[in-house]
């Protein structure tokens, strides 16, 4: 048999003790003493040991991946590895590095084992490899905040979140992005809205923990507009007017760089005067509350004028 054992009888069985390579002869004999010799070279493979333990330096998150290893296991071609509890996940690597798919419901412990293959069979489990699959941050809060902002007379704004489950931290973000810029990681953000930018944007913030970013909120959404324009920064006379659209009541500030005379007016859509107001003296500057509750939904137009310019402003009652 190659391994210094014999046999007499026509179809032996033998059990060699090591794997390996082995020269095996059969020789006929007849009853004239002639001799024939046979001779076959025979492959002996092991069963397969058992393989390292796995190992990981990886975070386990839900619904992500995590990378587990083994250091393999003698005579093993491939390896089949078992994952525990069944519903934590899927693997289905043959290979001494396995890529587990945590389930996006699944967090808490879980353990993974792994044994060696090949053609003769298979060793037991490896011993368990434990983890603890961490939630992602939940769906946060949706941001609050003013819903329409004078970028003019407030160049920052804070929003804010009633929070995420499992967040520690937090991502602010504007759509678009060239509106502002945010400051913030916790539960209010700051943002610094662009001078220029006018219009409609949406606020985002979403958690973040170990695992990563979470889900992102819905948005809150806001409409950007400014009572001042670019000319009006260096002009004699200037007027911001805020809250603009409003139910009604509006806060007209007037600036000047001299002490001026000026006349106030608002008409409504058919050019008509529903509150007029001559000769205000404006030294530096000027607020004046104008009540327009009592006319109807619609755009208004403001003229502030002076005897070197006029300014016309639109307003916006909205109940």
């Amino acid at each position: 048999f190659g391994d210094g054992n014999t046999s007499t009888l026509q179809n032996p069985a033998h059990t060699y003790a090591a794997a390996g390579s082995y020269n095996v002869t059969l020789t006929v004999n007849n009853i004239a003493s002639c001799e024939h010799i046979y001779s076959a070279s025979v492959d002996i493979l092991s069963l397969p040991l058992v393989p390292a333990d796995p190992t990981s330096t990886e975070l386990a998150c839900q619904g992500k991946t995590t990378v587990f290893t083994t250091a393999g296991g003698t005579y093993a071609t491939e390896y089949a590895w078992e994952l525990l509890p069944v519903g934590a996940g899927t693997v289905s690597d043959t290979t001494p590095s396995a890529t587990v798919t945590w389930d996006a419901a699944y967090t808490g412990p879980a353990s993974i084992k792994v044994k060696s293959l090949n053609e003769c069979g298979e060793s037991a489990y490896s011993g368990e490899f434990s983890v603890t699959v961490q939630p992602v941050p939940a769906l946060p809060g949706l941001p609050a905040g003013e819903a329409q902002i004078d970028s003019y007379k407030y160049p920052s704004s804070d929003f804010t979140t009633t929070g995420a489950d499992h967040a520690l931290t937090y991502e602010w973000t504007v759509d678009p992005a060239n509106a502002g810029t945010f400051t913030g990681t916790g539960l209010t953000g700051t943002i610094t809205w662009d001078p220029s930018y006018r219009g409609m944007v949406n606020i985002h913030t979403t958690g973040i923990n170990d695992c990563g970013l979470g889900i992102v909120s819905d948005p809150f959404e806001v409409e950007i507009f400014s009572t001042m324009s670019i000319n009006d920064l260096n002009s004699p006379l200037a007027m911001e007017i805020f809250p603009n659209p409003s139910k009604g009541k509006f806060t007209f500030s007037i600036q000047t760089k001299d002490n001026l005379s000026v006349n106030l007016r608002v008409l409504n859509p058919l050019g008509t005067a529903i509150f007029s107001e001559q000769n205000i003296r404006v030294n530096g500057k000027l607020t004046k509350v104008v009540d327009l509750s009592q006319e109807s939904d619609g755009i208004y137009f403001v003229i502030l004028e002076n005897s070197k310019k006029n300014i016309i402003r639109k307003i916006m009652i909205q109940k």
